[in-house]
């Protein structure tokens, strides 16, 4: 919860789809209230070999609350051979690099600054 105002790069090859959903709150994004927008994400496409990787990037606002600290995007990877789930949240404590399919983590270090504008 928080981050919002997601946009997908579009990838040559690939089919990007969104759905969208209700935020738990509402937020105010250039002057504008917002109270729903892009909560997932899917490329489809490929195929990318095992031994080759690629990116896929999105833009997004991350929250400014000063207590969130880490936000774990759950991914399911689909291959030829099955889907893996990387949607495992380690609890307080806990060394993410211990479970066996960990969700990417992104850690926020707040600081003083200023909201960027376009």
């Amino acid at each position: 919860e928080g981050v919002i105002a997601v946009k997908p790069q579009p990838k040559p090859g690939w089919t990007v789809k969104t759905e969208t959903a209700p935020y738990a709150a509402a937020y105010q994004i250039h002057g504008k209230e917002v109270s729903e927008g892009v909560v997932e994400v899917t490329w489809e496409g490929g195929p990318l070999p095992d031994d080759m990787f690629d990116e896929f990037a999105l833009t997004m606002k991350l929250p400014d609350d000063k207590e969130t600290m880490m936000i774990f995007f759950p991914v399911t990877q689909t291959c030829e051979e099955g889907a893996i789930s990387w949607d495992e949240f380690p609890a307080p404590g806990v060394d993410p690099h211990s479970l066996a399919h960990p969700a990417p983590a992104l850690m926020l270090h707040h600081g003083e600054g200023h909201e960027h504008h376009h």
